[in-house]
């Protein structure tokens, strides 16, 4: 997935920890209006019960109607954080 190669960009450039940027996230999607996201946090507590967690990964991972999710976030929420240089 993404997120494992934006980590340490994100600090260095953006001053954005892991922790921020999963919160930025989280806020995103809550208040997303995109189909596969409210499918996603349907119930609202996907990512607060262990048992739903490796079901909702694999939703994030295996569906593609995240792929257009995750850059909209991106251009959306994260770029606009990150200074020109």
């Amino acid at each position: 997935m993404y997120f494992r190669h934006i980590w340490v960009p994100l600090r260095e450039l953006a001053g954005l920890t892991q922790s921020a940027v999963l919160l930025i996230l989280s806020d995103w999607f809550q208040d997303s209006t995109d189909p596969a996201v409210v499918e996603l946090l349907g119930h609202g507590r996907e990512f607060t019960d262990s048992g739903l967690v490796v079901e909702s990964l694999h939703k994030l991972y295996a569906d593609a109607r995240f792929a257009p999710v995750f850059q909209r976030w991106w251009d959306e929420a994260i770029l606009p954080k990150v200074p020109e240089r």
